[in-house]
């Protein structure tokens, strides 16, 4: 699997930690349960929450060619009680409340932050698919979504177009401020915080949107398929997720 620049040394130096911490404990380098679970708890005393899942996430990346296995080891009831909803879905109701709040702006980096909001709720897309890295060295213009793609559909509906396909690489879009300054991922993080509250991160937009869709009866399924989602890490997300779980009657995680 292709990762960006930035991925890949974000996810080394992720592994560099975990290497390390199993070297320093006396745990074996395979990624078994218990020995994640411990890493987690270990790294939960210097961690934001919202961190881990990204380690948890780095960890899986790049030692899957090595343990096929790394994946069953995050589904396990051990895991799914260890690993904290340290991205919590975008509530319907919330994101309901910032646009009866913003419809009738008319200043443009605020509409533009709302169109970001909404299409990466109601399109289940990341963050990244949608800004810039606040770094701008390691934004990648061959995966930038052109504004020229967009096209106004029927029944106050739109579509564009993404360079690649999300369960192959990340994006960065290419919106644009006021100014024609690209619109950063901090930007919009500082947007999303000051109308939703600093407990929502990038990943509570798609979460959110899976969520609702959820709540709608929609197949699990057919959620999984919109995105291309693994399905081994859909089967996490939906663990994590209790709006997910009593919407499809599934089995609690200890069950």
């Amino acid at each position: 699997m292709h990762f960006d620049h930035s991925t890949v040394l974000n996810y080394s130096s992720v592994l560099n930690s975990f290497i390390s911490f199993c070297h320093v404990h006396h745990f074996p380098l395979n990624p078994t349960p218990d020995t994640l679970s411990h890493y987690l708890i270990y790294q939960s005393h210097f961690l934001a929450s919202s961190t881990l899942s990204t380690y948890l996430t780095g960890i899986v990346a790049l030692l899957e060619p090595f343990f096929p296995n790394v994946r069953n080891a995050c589904d396990s009831p051990l895991m799914i009680y260890t690993t904290p909803m340290c991205k919590p879905p975008l509530p319907l109701s919330t994101l309901s409340s910032i646009c009866a709040q913003l419809l009738a702006s008319t200043h443009h980096d605020t509409l533009l932050c709302l169109a970001v909001l909404t299409s990466a709720f109601f399109g289940l897309l990341h963050l990244g698919e949608l800004t810039c890295p606040d770094d701008t060295a390691l934004c990648d213009h061959q995966k930038l979504t052109s504004h020229l793609s967009v096209t106004l559909l029927p029944a106050s509906s739109y579509q564009f177009r993404l360079p690649t396909h999300k369960a192959d690489k990340f994006f960065e879009g290419n919106t644009l401020h006021s100014d024609g300054t690209p619109l950063t991922c901090s930007s919009f993080l500082s947007f999303l915080h000051h109308y939703a509250g600093h407990s929502f991160l990038g990943h509570s937009l798609h979460s959110g949107g899976a969520t609702a869709l959820a709540d709608l009866g929609i197949p699990t399924q057919s959620i999984q398929q919109l995105r291309h989602w693994n399905s081994d890490t859909f089967q996490i997300y939906i663990h994590k997720h209790p709006a997910l779980l009593s919407s499809h009657h599934l089995p609690p995680p200890h069950s």
